[in-house]
């Protein structure tokens, strides 16, 4: 039976998990869903998944506390974007120069429903970030503060990552986002619902594998795998 929400589609994606979704992914002609690897993981360990909300920014010209009104919008304006029931997918540009995410940023997301924040560029706070529980994945740290340094550009638009298989991942506004121990996987919207079909599928002929892994050929070991090619 399909999910009809997208709660019930993001809690699907976390019992399978990335290392399944991502062989699911493989098979079926989405090579390239895998954000690199060496997040940090900050805030919380634990898995979770939900729809992207995009935000994409770089460095600013100057270095200023008070700017003319209106004319940035620094990491502070994350908390007043509608994450509710959503991961946060913010690309830096490749800004390393400041954190844009601490306490105070994560504290405000926790509270406003935010189920997770990912990004290239750095946080700060981690013993804060413990303690409010947003699961985050991070780049880096840093202790400077990149509010100063670092402004959004634009919302609600396709935005990248780089790609653990090299070149970047493509994140849409409402493609769900998994992150759990092994990585971040971005499962396009429009094909969800298939996708966790096959991967429910493959998670139970894995799982039968390895009850018979005593009594099975080499060959049927990928039995699973060519099921996925049919």
């Amino acid at each position: 039976m399909p999910y009809v929400t997208d709660a019930g589609l993001s809690e699907a994606f976390k019992y399978v998990g990335s290392a399944v979704l991502s062989d699911v992914l493989d098979e079926t002609g989405f090579p390239s869903q895998v954000i690199k690897s060496g997040l940090l993981a900050l805030g919380s360990s634990e898995a979770f998944c939900g729809p992207a909300v995009c935000v994409q920014g770089g460095a600013r010209p100057f270095l200023q506390t008070q700017v003319p009104a209106g004319f940035f919008q620094g990491p502070y304006e994350l908390t007043n974007i509608d994450t509710c029931d959503s991961v946060l997918v913010l690309s830096a540009q490749g800004f390393t120069s400041g954190a844009l995410l601490g306490d105070r940023i994560a504290g405000r997301l926790k509270q406003n429903g935010c189920l997770g924040f990912i990004t290239d560029g750095y946080a700060r706070d981690s013993q804060a970030l413990a303690e409010i529980g947003l699961p985050v994945r991070a780049a880096g740290l840093t202790p400077v503060n990149g509010g100063k340094r670092w402004a959004i550009f634009e919302k609600s638009i396709t935005v990248t990552l780089p790609a653990q298989a090299g070149g970047v991942v493509k994140i849409r506004p409402g493609d769900f986002v998994l992150a759990d121990q092994d990585g971040v996987v971005i499962v396009p919207k429009e094909h969800a619902q298939d996708l966790i079909s096959m991967a429910e599928e493959y998670k139970l002929k894995e799982e039968r594998l390895k009850e018979n892994d005593g009594a099975v050929n080499l060959s049927d070991l990928t039995s699973h795998l060519r099921w996925l090619r049919t």
